[in-house]
């Protein structure tokens, strides 16, 4: 009887996390090291250290980490190899300043907001690529923010923009995709001012508590703007992504800070 068939437990959720995440748990090479298959694509996968934790705590978080590391080393393997073929997994992603590794690729966005140069296999979990793929790949660092932000456009347009009114007459725009984690970089698209401007006028306001969530109010007095103040703060105390309790004004002239909401 194979190992794996004796410690069923850790296969059986490993099977299943790489199952979700369009992976395949194939041949036994080793005790330990695994045949992982993608379409085409197959490489070995090492899980003695991880077996070993996780049967000592049963953590999930354990698992979590073993599959985002078993994405990074795909993708640095196969689809991060070359720019043609890098393309299309690059985005612009959300994060604050202090979440912000110096390695990382980025650039100011507003206030302690950066924009960072992310990958992803399916437009839920992002991770931020190291600046040493612009000299792996001999690409311009603005070349990399022009095609991340064209895939971010296109996520942007296949995204519906929900109009609604709060207290019955503040107008705001809920923007309707199963993003997760860049829910709230869709602000990030270029075409993203000029859309919902349609909606709300040429002046709104943003509110993005988490990388989860994302909010447009048409631009409206501080004493009404107060309103949201209880669930921006609630929703930034509990996310697992923390972004900004501020409020941001988009305006012709561009983007700026209209004001925060204080978190105890």
């Amino acid at each position: 009887m194979k190992f794996f068939e004796r410690k069923s437990k850790f296969y059986k959720e490993l099977k299943a996390r790489l199952k979700d995440n369009h992976f395949q748990l194939g041949r036994e090479i080793e005790p330990d090291v695994y045949e992982v298959i993608n379409g085409a694509m197959s490489f070995n996968f090492d899980v003695k250290a991880a077996k070993r934790e996780y049967e000592q705590t049963k953590s999930t978080v354990l698992m979590d980490k073993l599959i985002k590391n078993l994405e990074l080393d795909f993708a640095a393997k196969y689809k991060l190899a070359v720019f043609h073929n890098a393309q299309r997994f690059l985005r612009a992603m959300i994060m604050r300043e202090e979440d912000v590794n110096e390695s990382y690729i980025y650039n100011d966005f507003v206030d302690n907001l950066k924009q960072v140069i992310a990958f992803t296999t399916d437009d839920k979990k992002a991770y931020p690529l190291n600046a040493a793929y612009l000299k792996k790949w001999g690409v311009p660092k603005d070349v990399v923010f022009s095609v991340a932000d064209k895939n971010m456009c296109d996520l942007f347009r296949k995204s519906e923009l929900r109009v609604s009114t709060i207290a019955g007459e503040i107008k705001v725009v809920e923007f309707e995709g199963l993003y997760e984690e860049l829910s709230a970089s869709l602000m990030l698209c270029s075409d993203f001012k000029n859309a919902v401007s349609q909606k709300l006028g040429s002046r709104f306001l943003v509110v993005a508590p988490s990388a989860e969530t994302l909010l447009a109010v048409e631009d409206v007095t501080n004493d009404v703007i107060e309103i949201f103040g209880p669930l921006v703060v609630e929703e930034y105390k509990k996310a697992k992504t923390k972004l900004s309790t501020n409020v941001y004004l988009f305006s012709q002239t561009g983007i700026s800070v209209a004001g925060r909401f204080q978190c105890d």
